[in-house]
């Protein structure tokens, strides 16, 4: 290993210089190439779109031959893209890929990693089963995904997760509840002064009773054997080979692509696919592990390491069953510039030590082949659940509590807003499937019942709790689905007064009529 390399802060700098250079997109410590063929001897791998003839570039553009003292390598690559989808005619869609079969998209009665999930943000790969090691959730198991798959915007903690996916907006089998989140892959990370690592990773919190294996799926289907998981590979051993190597030999296993080799080329790749002209989202790395799929035995061919489906996958130590990454991201690298004979498709992996440290987890090793872990179902709690009163008392509380209201000037806008909806909202609720499915999977009902129970006990407090969820979260979701699918009329109403449900939490329905009685609203 050279000086240089040990040199975090020197490499970083002369990424930075490098990144100014008009074209650059992406530069990693990794393996210089001559006459097409890697050799072992480092540098900065300086990857552009198009590697043109040096008198086609101005001098002021051209790639030095050493950077910092470091050497230089210019080589060609399309810039890296996250593996979710299949993107076809586009620039980032892989070679082949829009024919490329999905290996594994089946269900499977007992969870291991390596199979098929969806998340916020789309399909993916499980990647493996963790433990929680914050205090609130300690020793629960968690699924390790991406943030791209588990998460997306407007979906974050509580968002369901499928295996193998879900059949529509809210059916499919349901395997969990996003716990955490953490990305750190766009522009705006990167403009950052300091150079931490990247992060693209999530973990959703495993529903009570479903099963789950310490194990990598390694073949094409359920019926085929697995491995055992035995933990993470030390941080310092990550690059170090075995028998002579320079580099780690590795292996993920994602529900597109199925089980591939490589090895770890690089731990410090960094890209910003924009760089000369950086935005907030633009896709942007740091500090990753680049890893090389390349069969050296063949000198032309398309060598993958993953695609599009593959998000989520773990990366792992090809004997000993240690995790070291995270997949979450490739490049297309072409040694040949110009060429297609050979093509290499390199995976971009998260340190598996960067992501434990940011999720709170530990990697869930098993002890031996066929052992199952899984949630407990929660212990009975002073979580509030409202029972339903008999009809006919429920008629005259109501009407009773109607009559108080209507006597207030700011009840009777209550009361009439009440009128102006009521049979929207359940024409919505009956006939709009979506709808119907978010009422129910947030408590609308059950709401109700706890407004009408307040009514019964007038000095009892309103729960701020619904069943597990906090009713700020359940009155968002259900009001952003009225929104979307009601009149403009409503949508105009439940936007302005949904938050008056929320300041009804923790005041008793006395407080309530004395204030409006009072002249509040």
């Amino acid at each position: 290993m050279a000086d240089w390399e040990r040199d975090q802060a020197r490499i970083d700098a002369a990424m930075d210089a490098l990144f100014k250079i008009p074209g650059v997109h992406s530069v990693y410590v990794g393996r210089r190439y001559r006459n097409a063929l890697p050799t072992e001897e480092s540098a900065l791998c300086v990857l552009v779109r198009r590697k043109k003839p040096l008198e086609e570039v101005a001098p002021s553009e051209r790639v030095p031959s050493e950077v910092a003292g470091i050497p230089t390598d210019v080589m060609e690559a399309d810039p890296p893209r996250r593996l979710q989808g299949v993107k076809d005619n586009s620039e980032y869609t892989q070679p082949s890929e829009s024919v490329l079969p999905t290996t594994d998209d089946e269900e499977y009665p007992r969870l291991r990693g390596g199979i098929a999930c969806e998340g916020g943000g789309g399909h993916g790969t499980l990647g493996c089963f963790a433990r929680a090691t914050d205090p609130q959730n300690l020793n629960k198991i968690v699924l390790l995904s991406n943030y791209h798959v588990l998460v997306n915007k407007g979906a974050g903690v509580g968002t369901t997760v499928y295996q193998a996916r879900s059949c529509c907006c809210c059916c499919g089998r349901k395997v969990g509840g996003v716990l955490r989140s953490h990305q750190t892959t766009t522009g705006a990370f990167f403009k950052l002064p300091s150079h931490p690592a990247t992060i693209d990773a999530a973990i959703a919190l495993v529903n009570p009773g479903i099963e789950c294996l310490g194990e990598i799926q390694t073949g094409t289907g359920s019926g085929d054997p697995t491995e055992l998981i035995t933990g993470v590979r030390a941080d310092a051993q990550i690059t170090d080979g075995s028998n002579g190597t320079p580099h780690l030999l590795v292996k993920k296993r994602g529900s597109r692509t199925g089980p591939t080799t490589g090895r770890i080329e690089s731990r410090n790749g960094a890209s910003h696919s924009s760089a000369n002209t950086p935005k907030d989202k633009d896709l942007a790395f740091r500090r990753q592990l680049v890893i090389d799929p390349w069969d050296q035995t063949s000198a032309s061919g398309l060598f993958r390491f993953g695609a599009g489906g593959d998000s989520g996958s773990v990366v792992m130590t090809q004997t000993g069953g240690e995790v070291v990454g995270l997949l979450w991201s490739v490049f297309v690298f072409r040694p040949v510039p110009g060429s297609d004979n050979l093509v290499i498709v390199k995976g971009v992996a998260s340190n598996i030590h960067e992501v434990t440290a940011a999720l709170n987890i530990s990697v869930l090793p098993s002890p031996a082949l066929g052992t199952v872990f899984t949630n407990p179902a929660p212990a009975p709690s002073d979580t509030f659940t409202p029972a339903p009163l008999p009809q006919p008392i429920a008629r005259n509380m109501l009407d009773q509590a109607r009559l108080d209201l209507e006597r207030t000037v700011h009840g009777r806008s209550y009361a009439e807003l009440v009128r102006r909806h009521h049979s929207e909202v359940w024409r919505l609720v009956r006939e709009n499937r979506r709808v119907g499915a978010i009422w129910k999977r947030y408590g609308g009902q059950t709401l109700l019942q706890a407004l009408i129970n307040a009514i019964a006990r007038p000095d009892e407090p309103i729960p701020s709790m619904i069943g597990a969820r906090p009713v700020d979260q359940s009155t968002a979701r259900i009001a952003a689905m009225l929104k979307r699918y009601g009149s403009a009329a409503l949508a105009r109403d439940v936007d302005a007064y949904e938050h008056t449900i929320v300041g009804l939490c923790g005041c008793t329905y006395n407080q309530l009529l004395a204030r409006l009685r009072a002249g509040e609203p």
